[in-house]
């Protein structure tokens, strides 16, 4: 069974143009529709922020690795330092990969 490429354009365009025709109609301008919610300037501004994670220690094996290392452990046996004074004072030893 072979189909025609008018068979199958011409009722497409006819759909198109008559919703095409409908919305022009019908369609409110952006501003109308949407509303612009207001950002008081107490959730815009954070009151601190939170200590970047910058080296991630695996559970298990007490390395630890920076944020980017390929050597990273599954995420349920993570475990995030700030510093890496921070994983050497927990006893995690430096990754030798990454270097840390």
């Amino acid at each position: 069974m072979k189909f025609k490429l008018q068979q199958i354009l011409i009722p497409i365009l006819l759909i198109f143009i008559c919703l095409m025709s409908s919305c022009n109609n019908n369609c409110k301008e952006p501003s109308e529709t949407l509303a612009t919610p207001e950002i008081s300037q107490e959730t815009a501004t954070p009151t601190e922020n939170p200590p970047a994670v910058i080296y991630i220690g695996n559970k298990r094996s007490k390395i630890f690795h920076r944020y980017n290392c390929r050597l990273l452990p599954e995420y349920r046996n993570q475990v995030k330092f700030s510093s890496r004074e921070e994983a050497i004072r927990e006893n995690y030893t430096p990754c030798g990969n990454c270097q840390p």
